[in-house]
């Protein structure tokens, strides 16, 4: 990696911080009373994969490392996860 393509690199990663936390406060903003959005934390996975199995065939079931090994396989540096409370 040369010293430009690191200079470059965190340039990249402070414009993506301050676009997510641009679009959460644009979401949050937009959402009914009640509601915040807030950044996806690894924890939000074990509740989400719950709420997802009770609702599809056991066949289709996942759990939440299956999910972090499939993620871990394509990362996308621009990719901005949020969460819904």
């Amino acid at each position: 990696m040369t010293r430009g393509r690191a200079l470059v690199s965190s340039l990249f990663v402070a414009q993506t911080v301050t676009g997510e936390q641009t679009l959460l406060e644009e979401l949050s903003a937009r959402l009914p009373r009640g509601y915040r959005a807030r950044s996806f934390e690894d924890a939000d996975r074990e509740p989400l994969v719950e709420a997802g199995n009770a609702e599809s065939h056991p066949m289709e079931a996942e759990t939440a490392e299956e999910w972090r090994r499939w993620e871990n396989l394509f990362s996308d540096p621009t990719k901005i996860r949020l969460t819904v409370l």
